[in-house]
């Protein structure tokens, strides 16, 4: 009997996703110009500025720590912007209204407190969960676990209301309906819990080559039911009127953007009612993608009237993700939704039947609700009131580990590529800006001792990017498959400016090293891919290779 079987997991973002850890991106770090946010490592460039720069700063950074010092920290960064974008280490889009609000405010007073004290604009934005090494995002198996729990749970409770002694713990009630809680003896039993079975991987970030991972945008809040003023003005809400929220957001309808594994251990007939989860709570994908798409469904087909009926909804989206939920890809059972990260909105986190949530009053009053009053949504202006997109939703696709592939949809694939020529454009402005700092001498030719003993990411060569791009926009070629195919290898050989090959093929070798496939190619086109890289690698010039390769 096997111990446990696998299925491959393909990740759709249909909305923008933020999943956060903490850490954010702040104007001592970055610089906006333009459509473009630059990230730099602030200790490392020190390295690389000129003498009369670095007592400028030393200067600044000696002053008593106070406002006045982290707002001249990001005036001295803003005003040398021209000599810092160069250097950076990312790069992402920005929508419009943040690079205007980022040239307004950076290094400003926001407000003035008691005793002339000023308040500084913080510009801070909140990162979501990503790759250290590559600096592209990830999508948390947590999040995705939690999720999927949520929806059994759902399934399982089947709308009845939590018992009153359940109200204030939360394993009191889901450990009744997963039967790994027993209230006489008030003693858990984590091991019958069924959700121990199911062990699924962070997804990595596999998208086309070349285009950005992440954009930044506002999270505005409205109401569900607006109300205006005498003016005829929409009321704001009173999360709205609070500090502004700048994310970085995996973008809405990027085809199978990431990539993950679910592996499920399998009990067969064992029944030890003490020591393992009950027989009918042990879930299989058939079962997980029916609950999820059960209980995340009709919330995203509500929110999508809801949206609609009162122009918030970003038509063109809507009408996208009208062709995914009328698809016959979730009656399938290959593919379910889920609803991850920040600001998903309560009734995705809370159960039927048992949903009460908490809302604000006047004079800080609170009271409870079945159903939430507002709505976060991703903006790319401040005050926009429509063109607005929700939170947090994800297609999945899943298959056995076993095959090799997972089949593309291509109405879906199709809804996704309409999306893409912003982003493209994007892309291709920054590869000409990139040529044009090389041509002047702009790009380091080395990097700081610390950027190279340190997890920051290489810049691509623009050569790879391009020519990965066109392999993948051929049907049923995958990121993955271009990069370790032939055509690639074949194309870099055929190369004839020296400079142009040898900057490839020092990328493409990176890349594999990345991916552990290097060290670990077997047979197959890789093989014979990696045996022409070889042999390129013999005529490359060693200068070619960048330190950190």
């Amino acid at each position: 009997m096997k111990s446990f079987t696998a299925y491959r997991l393909l990740f759709t973002p249909l909305s923008p996703i933020h999943i956060g850890t903490g850490d954010s991106y702040n104007p001592t770090n970055y610089v906006i110009e333009g459509d473009t946010l630059h990230e730099f490592d602030t200790a490392a460039l020190i390295e690389t500025l000129s003498a009369t720069d670095r007592q400028a700063i030393e200067a600044i950074v000696n002053r008593s720590p106070d406002d006045g010092m982290i707002r001249a920290v990001q005036k001295y960064f803003h005003d040398r912007r021209a000599t810092l974008m160069p250097l950076a280490v990312h790069r992402l889009p920005v929508q419009p209204g943040v690079a205007h609000l980022y040239a307004n405010r950076v290094g400003q007073i926001a407000q003035q407190k008691a005793r002339g004290q000023g308040v500084i604009h913080q510009l801070a934005i909140d990162r979501t969960a990503y790759n250290p090494v590559t600096r592209f995002p990830v999508l948390m198996g947590s999040s995705i676990k939690g999720a999927i729990r949520t929806a059994l749970l759902d399934q399982v409770n089947h709308g009845a209301p939590r018992l009153p002694q359940e109200r204030e713990g939360l394993h009191e009630f889901q450990g009744r309906l997963f039967r790994y809680y027993e209230a006489e003896r008030r003693k858990m039993f984590l091991e019958r819990d069924p959700l121990r079975l199911v062990h699924i991987s962070d997804a990595a970030w596999q998208c086309e080559p070349g285009l950005p991972a992440t954009e930044i945008v506002f999270a505005v809040n409205r109401k569900k039911a607006p109300a205006g003023d005498r003016q005829g003005n929409q009321r704001s809400t009173k999360a709205d009127s609070g500090p502004l929220q700048l994310l970085e957001c995996i973008p809405a309808l990027r085809y199978h953007a990431f990539a993950g594994q679910l592996n499920m251990q399998l009990l067969g007939n064992v029944n030890k009612p003490e020591q393992v989860p009950a027989t009918d709570l042990r879930f299989d994908m058939s079962r997980i993608a029916q609950a999820c798409n059960a209980f995340y469904r009709p919330i995203l087909q509500q929110e999508l009237s809801l949206l609609s009926q009162h122009g918030y909804l970003d038509p063109e989206w809507g009408k996208a993700l009208t062709e995914v939920l009328s698809s016959s890809l979730l009656e399938d059972r290959g593919a379910f939704l889920l609803r991850v990260g920040r600001h998903s909105g309560a009734e995705s986190l809370t159960l039927n039947g048992v949903r009460m949530i908490g809302i604000k009053t006047g004079r800080g009053g609170q009271k409870e609700e079945p159903l939430a009053t507002t709505i976060w949504l991703a903006a790319k202006e401040l005050h926009q009131a429509s063109g607005l997109l929700p939170f947090g939703w994800l297609l999945v696709e899943y298959g056995p580990l076993s095959h090799e592939s997972i089949p593309d949809r291509l109405s879906i694939k199709q809804a996704c590529e309409r999306r893409l020529g912003p982003v493209r454009q994007w892309a291709q402005r920054l590869r000409t800006q990139q040529a044009e700092w090389r041509r002047k001498g702009l790009l380091p030719t080395s990097l700081p001792t610390r950027l190279t003993t340190t997890a920051v990411p290489r810049t691509h060569c623009p050569w790879v990017d391009d020519k990965l791009a066109e392999l993948c926009s051929k049907p049923g070629i995958k990121p993955d498959d271009a990069l370790r195919g032939t055509a690639l290898a074949e194309a870099v050989r055929a190369i004839e400016d020296p400079t142009v090959r040898a900057d490839a093929l020092a990328d493409i070798v990176a890349r594999w090293k990345e991916k552990g496939w290097w060290d670990q190619t077997t047979g197959g086109a890789a093989k014979k891919a990696k045996a022409i890289y070889e042999e390129l690698l013999g005529q490359a010039p060693i200068a070619s290779l960048r330190p950190n390769d």
